[in-house]
């Protein structure tokens, strides 16, 4: 039982990071390229998507 608690408290931690991570990427991707790279913002938002949708889908298990 104390296993999957840390395993997911390790994956709430990671998602976290990983997110805040994406969260800069965001922000520098949007103030250095601003409109000229509105792909790559949205691409990045589906990578931020689809980490969060596995963090859940992690903690869940």
């Amino acid at each position: 039982m104390s296993d999957q608690a840390s395993l997911k408290s390790r994956a709430l931690t990671y998602g976290a990071a990983a997110i805040a991570v994406l969260t800069l990427i965001y922000t520098v991707t949007d103030i250095v390229g601003n409109s000229t790279s509105g792909n790559r913002v949205l691409e990045l938002v589906g990578y931020a998507v689809a980490i969060i949708a596995g963090g859940a889908v992690t903690v869940a298990a």
